[in-house]
């Protein structure tokens, strides 16, 4: 369905889509990243709680392949734009 699809090209985008990672980083500045996720799966639990701890530890180990992906793009010496 989106195989069509033309990805923007942003040279402060590190990490996009085309690596399929589930969260992206935009550079703000020379110091400062916005990581982001945005994830949606439907609650396989019925504690509140107990969905936020699973949905939250979906989120970080998101976040956490994002910046993998960047270190090892900035070990190269290439980011992904």
């Amino acid at each position: 369905m989106l195989q069509g699809l033309e990805l923007p090209v942003d040279e402060r985008l590190l990490v996009g889509l085309e690596g399929a990672d589930d969260a992206g980083v935009f550079r703000l500045d020379d110091e400062r990243a916005l990581v982001q996720t945005v994830d949606f799966f439907p609650p396989m639990v019925d504690d509140p709680y107990c969905f936020g701890q699973i949905a939250a530890a979906n989120a970080f180990t998101s976040i956490e392949d994002a910046l993998v992906d960047l270190a090892a793009a900035e070990a190269a010496g290439v980011f992904r734009a």
